[in-house]
């Protein structure tokens, strides 16, 4: 008898609420750190690195390797070039005997690198498809995304890391140190430079936020508030940062929340209390200027710029809209009297995404008809992130590049929740294995997060084997029975499609009849690396460090329905697209 197949697309995500017999074959029962892609697959996490001062960002896709002559060693100094009119960075090189293998990264991976004579003077071209050994590419992949690290990556004090923040490019952190809180600027390949201190600031209670704005005619200012101290500035200028400065206020409480909004400057106070400054000028809360002070009428825990120009006020358990240009014209509106969002978890993508302590939603649902339950994103996870968000400080931030909005617990769990447009496409859990005390992104062409913990500040989605603190990551499939629920199968092979770096290890376990009968084996992974001289694929499309290959697992086990564990074992970046299961009929269930 043939086997039969089944063709299992991952193009759900974590579900833990739908029964066996209703769920999709390709819904996850349980998984951790790895995340749904907006094109379809399940990808793992990465590591997480301690800042090392340079940008790791890399399109693995693009990556190649050329062999010259050994006297062109200093093509390493040389930050872009011109190769056969392709535009290419430097990245690392291994040295040969006789010559010198060069890594470049080409700006569009479809050009094709052709033999010349010389590359420019000096440069003399000998391969640009050289055969590596193994201990080449990884010495080339070592020096891609290892080096250089330098010496000062620890921000300066004796505490936690209470804030990361982006302003002007450069990545901002604010550290704990005795009473007082220092804050310093991210230099690339130079460490953490200080730029000043708030004195009584390290306390237990500080909840500390930042909004980053460039007024007219003043530099790139970040503006930081922390509910126990006044509201401060840090403003950058390319010769050197001035001192911090407080922004008077004129009132005795502390600041909660900063914005800014219509060219003010807002903050918000306990009791609902918010006050903004005089049009385009930060430092002057006078009434005769235009400043004003407004109520929300509930505990504020966030604001957030919304489309149409207007202000989105988010409370304990209300949000509210402002409207208008300026205090002659504002206009206050209730938007949901349901919904409310927890603090630190709102975001922009582009619609407003929060948390409530029913769930994870966006404003666009919050206001629809039904119950709150109804209109929340995580439905299908809401027994974990009900135990992540209950009784804890939480984290979030946006990467654009993934297209993923991102929730993570002070204890390091947290919910990856991945989108196609606007359009939710699945929720995955990870867990970093790390206490988090601060969360937050670096904009660019490939959005770098940043998250800091003991002290440290790491990089997240290190797309290497070389990163600093190891995360657990597998895969396991909700138990299923392939359209007959009476029929036995005895399972065979499974199939599964791989998109990364072709050492990546994987394994297999076997789960009969929900887990009554358990083939945890481990069968390992046999990977079936597409040939790089087939005809009908590019070598120019093929990249060393990302492939996409076939691996299989040969299974073995008989019941009426099965569930695939998938396990990583490495540390290499890749992505799970599809698996294939093999099976035969075995009889009807008594």
């Amino acid at each position: 008898m043939t086997d039969q197949l089944k063709a299992i697309p991952f193009s759900t995500g974590l579900n833990e609420v739908v029964s066996d017999l209703n769920a999709k074959a390709s819904d996850i029962r349980r998984s951790l750190n790895y995340s749904r892609q907006a094109e379809g697959g399940y990808e793992w996490i990465g590591g997480l690195a301690k800042w090392s001062g340079r940008d790791i960002t890399r399109d693995l896709s693009s990556i190649t390797a050329i062999e010259v002559s050994l006297v062109s060693t200093n093509l390493g100094l040389l930050s872009a070039e011109q190769l056969s009119s392709v535009e290419f960075q430097y990245l690392s090189f291994v040295v040969r005997q006789n010559s010198v293998i060069h890594f470049v990264q080409k700006n569009r991976s479809t050009d094709m690198f052709q033999k010349l004579t010389y590359l420019d003077t000096g440069f003399q071209l000998l391969d640009d498809n050289p055969v590596l050994t193994d201990a080449e590419i990884e010495q080339g992949q070592d020096g891609i995304f290892g080096e250089p690290r330098v010496l000062n990556i620890q921000p300066t004090g004796d505490g936690d890391i209470k804030l990361l923040h982006e302003n002007a490019g450069f990545l901002y952190a604010v550290r704990d140190s005795g009473s007082d809180s220092i804050v310093q600027r991210s230099l690339p390949n130079s460490g953490w430079r200080t730029i000043g201190t708030i004195p009584g600031a390290a306390s237990d209670s500080a909840r500390w936020e930042a909004y980053a704005y460039t007024f007219a005619g003043q530099p790139p200012t970040l503006f930081i508030v922390n509910g126990v101290t006044e509201a401060w500035s840090a403003e950058y200028v390319a010769a050197g940062d001035p001192p911090l400065a407080v922004i008077d206020d004129g009132v005795t409480q502390y600041p909660t929340h900063v914005i800014v909004h219509q060219n003010h400057l807002f903050l918000s106070f306990s009791g609902g209390r918010i006050l903004h400054s005089n049009l385009g000028d930060p430092n002057n809360f006078t009434a005769l200027g235009g400043a004003a002070e407004l109520s929300a009428g509930d505990e504020i825990t966030g604001f957030q710029i919304l489309p149409g120009d207007s202000l989105g006020i988010f409370c304990e358990d209300r949000i509210r809209i402002l409207q208008g240009t300026s205090a002659a014209d504002w206009g206050l509106q209730d938007y949901s009297d349901e919904a409310g969002a927890i603090a630190g978890t709102i975001q922009n993508m582009p619609t407003s995404i929060f948390a409530d302590k029913r769930g994870i939603t966006t404003l666009a649902s919050s206001d629809a008809y039904g119950s709150f339950k109804d209109k929340t994103l995580t439905q299908q996870t809401d027994p974990t992130f009900q135990s992540i968000r209950r009784n804890a400080i939480l984290f979030s931030s946006v990467n654009r590049a993934k297209s993923q909005y991102r929730l993570i617990n002070q204890d390091g769990r947290g919910l990856y929740l991945t989108f196609n447009g606007s359009s939710l496409v699945g929720i995955m859990e990870i867990d970093l294995g790390l206490p988090i005390t601060a969360m937050g992104t670096l904009r660019g062409s490939n959005d770098q997060v940043y998250v800091a913990s003991g002290g440290w500040v790491y990089q997240m989605d290190y797309p290497s084997a070389l990163y600093d603190h190891e995360v657990e990551a597998f895969i396991e499939l909700v138990d299923h029975h392939y359209g007959n629920p009476r029929q036995k199968k005895r399972f065979s092979q499974v199939n599964l499609d791989i998109v990364g770096d072709p050492r990546t290890v994987l394994t297999v376990a076997n789960l009969i009849d929900g887990g009554q009968d358990f083939y945890e084996d481990n069968v390992p992974v046999d990977f079936n690396n597409l040939s790089r001289s087939g005809e009908r694929y590019r070598e120019d499309l093929l990249s060393r460090y990302s492939q996409r290959f076939e691996g299989t697992a040969y299974l073995c086990g008989s019941g009426v329905s099965q569930s695939i564990r998938i396990t990583n074992k490495s540390k290499h970046a890749h992505s799970i697209k599809s698996a294939v299961v093999h099976y035969r009929s075995r009889g009807q269930k008594r």
